[in-house]
């Protein structure tokens, strides 16, 4: 990481959302409200939500073998 992120730790950014109407995000944005609260405490109507790198998805099926060819 370089550093260029917010936080006394550099280490994320921050989405901002409290433009979108709060109907809008519980209709649309329901899954992301809600996890926002319950593992960051934050009410995203009202403040931006800390994003940190993580895995987007896992590439479950990928096997090398042990030639290291895939």
């Amino acid at each position: 990481m370089e550093g260029r992120g917010v936080g006394p730790e550099k280490d994320h950014v921050y989405l901002q959302l409290p433009h979108l109407p709060p109907e809008q995000l519980a209709q649309r944005l329901l899954g992301i409200s809600e996890t926002a609260m319950m593992f960051a405490g934050v009410d995203v109507t009202r403040e931006p939500i800390p994003v940190l790198p993580t895995v987007h998805y896992n590439m479950e099926a990928y096997l090398p073998t042990l030639a290291a060819k895939c």
